[in-house]
């Protein structure tokens, strides 16, 4: 008896212990997830709304929610900002709220007059078109979105020119990216840039694809990142090679409200939440004003 209630004993100590070490462990995780993507970087719906400040962009952008494992429960995080961007495939309506709930996070995050969102939105389809209200604040923040793909591979240039203007002011300051600039200096500076490529390779020729890969590489430290929604069932221009683009990004892909990321979460099941976070687009568009 007394045998029985010793193992007892110890069987209890062994799960508070357990329990300890789990708490602590989600106590670091939490503490670690506040610092990749502080504020509206992380937050959930509907308290991105509240998160918002327009102060800093964060490095890491939530995407969902881990469901599984010990970390269930806790934003999974990608990087974006100081990084190529995101090239995300699979269900239309979900690949595309993949990247309004980005561009939604980042314009709660940055000041406006220092962001740049071009598109190439070939199917004339408006989905970012809640973002009108950024040409209020500034016009170049947010011209309208190009359906040409010779005009888009202009705006690329021109973003890639700022890339080299952005890299300047990085450089002689001491840092590493603009992103570090910004980090450590009490005013902004240059200009952080996302190319948004909606449909793609619909469109896209071998200009544009050149400019787009050339973006991606260069991009990141410079200021810009790419956020491309690609529709596998379109048959890309024989000139045009996918695996070009896909392999300079982080590759992420939707499908029946799961993403997989095969870069970083092996054996990890996570729930997108992203059509929540761009449902708060308008809301945020107005703050910004």
């Amino acid at each position: 008896m007394r045998l029985k209630c010793r193992q007892t004993q110890l069987t209890s100590e062994e799960e508070r212990s357990h329990a300890t070490a789990s708490e602590a462990a989600r106590s670091t995780l939490n503490q670690i997830i506040d610092d990749l993507a502080p504020g509206a970087a992380s937050a959930p719906w509907p308290n991105l709304i509240d998160a918002a400040d327009g102060s800093l962009p964060a490095r890491h952008f939530r995407v969902g929610q881990i469901s599984s494992g010990p970390a269930q429960g806790l934003p999974a995080l990608v990087p974006l900002v100081d990084g190529a961007g995101w090239f995300v495939s699979g269900d239309e309506e979900q690949r595309n709220a993949m990247v309004l709930g980005a561009l939604t996070r980042l314009v709660a995050q940055c000041p406006i007059k220092h962001l740049s969102i071009t598109v190439f939105d070939p199917r004339l389809s408006g989905q970012v078109g809640r973002f009108v209200g950024l040409r209020r604040i500034r016009g170049s923040s947010f011209p309208t979105p190009a359906t040409d793909p010779n005009e888009f591979a202009m705006s690329v240039e021109r973003t890639i020119s700022q890339a080299a203007v952005n890299a300047e002011l990085a450089v002689s300051s001491g840092f590493s990216s603009l992103g570090d600039l910004w980090r450590n200096a009490d005013v902004p500076e240059g200009t952080l840039s996302v190319v948004v490529v909606l449909d793609y390779p619909f469109g896209i020729d071998e200009r544009l694809q050149q400019q787009l890969v050339r973006a991606a590489k260069v991009g990141g430290r410079t200021g810009v990142s790419l956020l491309v929604a690609t529709d596998e069932a379109v048959t890309p221009a024989v000139e045009v090679h996918i695996d070009d683009l896909r392999s300079a990004m982080v590759d992420l892909r939707v499908q029946g409200g799961n993403l997989t990321a095969p870069q970083f979460n092996a054996g990890v099941s996570i729930a997108i939440a992203s059509r929540a976070a761009a449902e708060g687009t308008p809301q945020v568009v107005v703050r910004a004003e």
